[in-house]
């Protein structure tokens, strides 16, 4: 009998944070469907997430490794050296810094917000959606103060493994939203009420954060000069890691830039689409990317030939959960749309566009994850320029497509774009590691996993169909049978109890198809 690997560090830390970050995603569809309750799709739900999108972009670059991934190998390093208290000082400075240029460009956002509006963000606008949208973007905008500071402190709670609170975050962020939302419908508040939600949703996620800092050991002090070398080697990593991260989430402002000229609806209904494909991404490859940057980190510095087997290992577990959970998001993608998010608010010919978008993008899913696992290891490895070129070409390459077949397509041109964008990310950063950083891929092993799991999802999908038409089936004969009928609650128990039943026995038969997932409990090495 082989031995549990590392006793499953990785899978242990990963699954508290998968599941709150479930947790925060069902927050999150309240969310929106509220929000499209409120605001339904026209001018005002135009200028409301035009105006959400600006401090948004800067959210997902901070939260989805711009910070972090610059931060945390060298946090890692020095809090094994140096102790907590030199990582509080380059946590300070860091922090001084970025707060610093986040004041500065709320100034410009504050003074010059038509130019804002307009110039950058939606020069399709008519003037009528741009006087929607500048109060809105001054009173949100400065929330990205929050949303930095929160991800700077994250990442030295991360440096010492605690993951648990900063998952909380987007928790947090959603609760006060939500009772936010609920307040402004129930007292039908205007919409500069929820800009105000916003804000104050930013700062109950910082404090939780916050609060966990101090509780770890750590605190705010006053930079020393003994850590300007630090800092120094966190800014060099700091602005490729943010153009790296932000080229990705440019390329969606780019794409909503670019729905502005569509019909009107067309922004909402691409600010939706994205939100759901950013879904199941959170859940997965957010929880595990944020362990393994940290586990990378390490096993860099102490064992790199661990580091081959964990990047193997993490890309086989990914791909064994993105394909079901990319199928069951493709199953529901109509009724996310005509049941819960635009429910009474928007055509049906806007649902089906929805509805369509997100099944195009979800197909690009597995590749946003692996992309996710293999940034990390370019990072561990402090190979910093490489991937920020990689995501630079791949995204202008992508947003040029788009540029030039949107007249064929319309908002269609946006998924396959995405599609096309990281797909060929993978083959580079795949092909990269193998040459650079020797990284050897068994390419026998790995095809015979992926026909042995192509395998097993073709029979995974027979048994949901199968679990879900006898559920179906059962239920009719009851005599609360309308309940469990699409547009109702029992629709989802049927939906979600399906695809959990089907991924315990895909889980229980792994075995049986050869497939081995060594990062997880029932394996041993």
């Amino acid at each position: 009998m082989k031995k549990q690997v590392s006793k499953n560090f990785i899978i242990k830390k990963t699954a508290p944070l998968s599941i709150l970050e479930c947790v925060s995603k069902v927050f999150s569809i309240v969310r929106e469907t509220m929000q499209g309750q409120l605001f339904g799709v026209g001018i005002v739900s135009d200028g409301f997430f035009t105006a959400f999108r600006i401090p948004n972009l800067f959210r997902k670059i901070f939260e989805d490794g711009g910070i972090i991934s610059a931060l945390l190998p060298h946090l890692v390093r020095i809090t094994h050296t140096g102790g907590k208290k030199r990582a509080s000082e380059l946590v300070s400075a860091v922090l001084v810094i970025f707060e610093a240029i986040i004041f500065l460009l709320s100034l410009i956002v504050l003074i010059f917000p038509e130019f804002v509006v307009k110039g950058l963000v939606a020069p399709g606008f008519s003037a009528e959606q741009v006087a929607s949208t500048v109060p809105l973007a001054r009173i949100m905008f400065p929330v990205i103060a929050f949303f930095s500071s929160c991800n700077i402190v994250a990442s030295a709670l991360h440096s010492v493994n605690h993951f648990f609170i900063p998952a909380m975050g987007p928790l947090v962020f959603n609760a006060v939203y939500i009772a936010g939302l609920f307040a402004c419908i129930h007292y039908k508040l205007p919409v500069v009420a929820m800009a105000w939600v916003v804000v104050l949703a930013g700062f109950a996620k910082l404090l939780s954060s916050t609060l966990a800092y101090w509780w770890h050991g750590f605190e705010f002090t006053i930079p020393t000069r003994e850590c300007l070398a630090d800092l120094g080697i966190v800014l060099r990593r700091c602005i490729p890691c943010l153009i790296s991260v932000g080229a990705v989430e440019c390329s969606m402002f780019l794409d909503e830039r670019l729905a502005s000229y569509l019909p009107k609806g067309s922004v909402t209904l691409l600010y939706y689409t994205h939100r759901f494909q950013m879904l199941p991404y959170s859940v997965l490859a957010a929880a595990l990317g944020t362990v393994l940057l940290s586990h990378f980190s390490l096993a860099a510095i102490k064992n790199p030939k661990r580091l081959t087997f964990l990047l193997l290992e993490s890309s086989k577990l990914a791909t064994w959960f993105s394909l079901p959970m990319m199928a069951v998001m493709m199953f529901v993608s109509k009724p996310l749309f005509a049941d819960l998010m635009l429910k009474g608010r928007a055509t049906a010919a806007d649902m089906d566009i929805a509805a369509l978008l997100l099944t195009v993008f979800l197909v690009s899913f597995p590749f946003q994850v692996l992309n996710r696992i293999m940034m990390s290891v370019f990072y561990a490895k402090n190979d910093i320029m490489f991937p920020m070129y990689v995501v630079i070409g791949t995204t202008l390459l992508g947003t040029l497509f788009s540029y030039v077949f949107i007249g064929h397509m319309g908002i269609y041109v946006m998924a396959i774009a995405s599609l096309l964008r990281n797909v060929l990310k993978s083959l580079i950063l795949g092909g990269a590691l193998a040459y650079k950083h020797s990284i050897q891929w068994p390419l026998y092993r790995l095809a015979s996993f992926l026909k042995n799991l192509l395998l097993q999802f073709f029979v995974g999908v027979c048994i949901f169909k199968f679990l879900y038409a006898t559920l179906c089936g059962l239920v009719v004969k009851c005599a609360f049978s309308g309940f469990f009928s699409e547009g109702n609650g029992g629709y989802w128990i049927l939906v979600l109890g399906s695809f959990c039943i089907t991924l315990g026995i895909l889980w229980r038969i792994q075995r049986s198809f050869g497939i081995k997932l060594y990062l997880v409990p029932q394996y041993e090495d």
